[in-house]
């Protein structure tokens, strides 16, 4: 039987995860990072006239939707199991994106 408890360290670990989910999302969706590497991955998936190459543009430069799936490989680092690993995987996401918010309201 799979069942889910969250602690405090738990907590404390979404909340870390999360500001490492939104720095990377981030990074990918509006930065040049450094040597343009961020801009070059842009260019590279935006440049080809393909429905693959499309849709993973349009998701990296989404912080929104890139932030699943930091958020969902970060969670990696703390679930003990399937059920944890999409729980994580929904929190980290949702607050990198309310972070993402309040960053960018103003």
């Amino acid at each position: 039987m799979i069942y889910f408890t969250i602690t405090t360290n738990d907590i404390l670990s979404i909340i870390i995860l999360s500001l490492t989910c939104w720095r990377l999302s981030s990074l990918f969706a509006r930065e040049k990072g450094p040597f343009d590497i961020f801009e070059k991955i842009q260019w590279f998936l935006g440049s080809y006239n393909n429905i693959l190459f499309n849709t993973l543009h349009g998701g990296i430069i989404c912080t929104w939707c890139n932030s699943v799936w930091f958020g969902f490989i970060l969670s990696f680092l703390i679930a003990n199991n399937i059920i944890e690993n999409i729980i994580f995987t929904l929190a980290i996401s949702t607050v990198s994106i309310f972070i993402d918010g309040v960053i960018n309201s103003g």
